[in-house]
């Protein structure tokens, strides 16, 4: 759970047995409370996260149950609501395409607009089709492109009061729509007749013609809204191939050509979010599912998990642009921000909105992030003032964090620390019975924040204890593995 620095977090168990269970607090931040009979926890939030435990017994036996909750500063948060209602139906896609001009594509045909930074917003519906609307790919205030479940692509003119329909086949979808000018876009769609391919269609007069691309794309199913392109020729979209009798991890799809021919790439993960390209063929993907972000450094030829701060979470967008080092990455609670292609990260605090959608951005530094309910939210500072400060905020020793996930189910754990200068630092990760099983970490160390990961697949469920060893100091904390 996620609250805010101050709020009155309130938590109560439920727990069926008899005799009545009576309860106690195993760990617990400074300042939390149980009621031994009800089991209502009590805690004014404060820290940056609190770990609890609590146990559950009668005379037939206890139990345990562990949970983090996660504390936000409102008064550091970068970001700020500025639609703060949900809508009644789900968004699905988000675009930006001038100053303070946003479009969304959403559920039951609708597609809404906003042209003072997504304060206030006008709906509208396609004619003809009740379908919905998937991708949207827009020009500036006025002029945009959507794509939908019922296979057809619309444009607009006149800020979506009128819609033209340019593309309409049976039985297609159109997830992935982009343009790359008002002439030349690409739309794809899964091919209704063959499961091992997706069909590309090009156009090069704003959409009144398209031609379909007739080399062999090898996806399965396209993911909508990954298709993006750093320029006219070289763009990238995820294909989903978990589905049918033959399942296998998603497939990154390049093309260097603007479209025409399409190449297959591995990238070790069933899922693919989003991805985002900047120059000099370094890309991000990421994975709402499993919450890891892969990195590519040569175009999308190939993949590696990278060890990033964020991973673990739902992260769902990651938003890299061509000509810059700012990458931005974004699951339900924060957004992530590197000023040098993921050398370094801060942490930026999203305001409690659900579960996020897509964040589309006008620069680098002029973001919007919109729940899939249709809360929007804009970047309201600039985070790397601080994030790229040789001063920022570094602890007087040193400290060793919260694992995450934790507790964790498998795969990998993070184990991050922070050092306030340079020192040898050793990472050691012990069982319940205090015997040592790894040392995923021993080096000279620099200042600053890194976060190890450390592989549990193969360790049995249960307490494990992970201590951070410095010149100065020594450090204890635990994790629990699930199974």
């Amino acid at each position: 759970d996620t609250v805010e620095g101050g709020e009155h977090f309130l938590y109560a168990p439920v727990v069926h047995a008899w005799p009545e269970a009576r309860f106690r607090l195993l760990q617990s931040p400074p300042g939390a409370t149980i009621d031994s009979v009800l089991g209502v926890v009590r805690w004014v939030a404060s820290g940056a996260s609190g770990l609890f435990e609590i146990e559950a017994w009668n005379e037939a036996g206890r139990t345990t149950h562990f949970f983090t909750v996660v504390v936000r500063s409102i008064a550091n948060a970068e970001w700020e609501i500025v639609q703060p209602r949900p809508f009644d139906t789900p968004v699905n896609a988000a675009a930006c395409a001038a100053p303070q001009a946003l479009w969304l594509a959403r559920d039951s045909a609708i597609v809404s607009r906003s042209t003072d930074g997504g304060v206030i917003w006008t709906h509208h519906t396609l004619p003809g089709t009740n379908a919905q609307v998937l991708d949207v790919s827009a020009f500036d205030a006025e002029r945009a492109v959507v794509g939908t479940r019922s296979g057809h692509v619309m444009k607009t003119t006149d800020g979506g009061v009128t819609w033209t329909v340019l593309l309409s086949l049976v039985n297609e979808r159109f997830g992935n729509v982009h343009f790359h000018d008002l002439n030349h876009g690409v739309a794809i769609t899964p091919d209704p007749d063959k499961e091992s391919r997706a069909d590309i269609y090009l156009t090069s007069d704003g959409g009144m013609t398209w031609n379909r691309v007739e080399t062999v794309v090898p996806a399965k199913f396209p993911i909508d809204n990954t298709l993006t392109f750093s320029d006219a020729k070289n763009g990238w979209f995820a294909s989903s191939n978990t589905a049918g009798s033959d399942p296998s991890d998603a497939t990154i799809l390049r093309t260097t050509d603007g479209g025409r021919n399409w190449s297959e790439h591995a990238i070790t993960a069933q899922h693919v979010s989003a991805i985002s390209f900047s120059t000099n063929g370094r890309g991000f993907a990421v994975d709402d599912v499993s919450g890891m972000v892969r990195r590519s450094v040569n175009g999308g030829e190939s993949w590696r998990a990278a060890f990033y701060p964020m991973n673990g979470r739902r992260n769902a967008d990651v938003q890299a642009f061509p000509g810059s080092d700012v990458v931005w990455v974004f699951n339900d609670e924060d957004a992530w921000i590197s000023g040098d292609l993921g050398g370094s990260w801060k942490r930026t605090a999203l305001a409690p909105a659900g579960a996020l959608k897509d964040a589309v951005f006008l620069d680098s530094l002029t973001g919007w992030a919109v729940s899939a309910s249709g809360i929007v939210q804009r970047l309201r500072s600039n985070p790397l003032l601080a994030a790229l400060s040789p001063a920022a905020a570094l602890p007087a020793d040193a400290v060793l964090d919260e694992a995450w996930p934790n507790p964790v189910r498998g795969g990998l754990v993070m184990l991050p620390f922070t050092l306030p200068g340079e020192t040898n630092a050793t990472l050691r990760v012990s069982n319940s019975a205090g015997v040592e099983i790894a040392v995923p970490y021993r080096a000279r160390a620099s200042a600053g924040t890194q976060s190890v990961p450390f592989d549990v697949s193969t360790l049995p469920a249960g307490v494990y204890f992970f201590s951070l060893e410095t010149e100065t100091s020594t450090q204890i904390k635990r994790f629990i593995l699930l199974r």
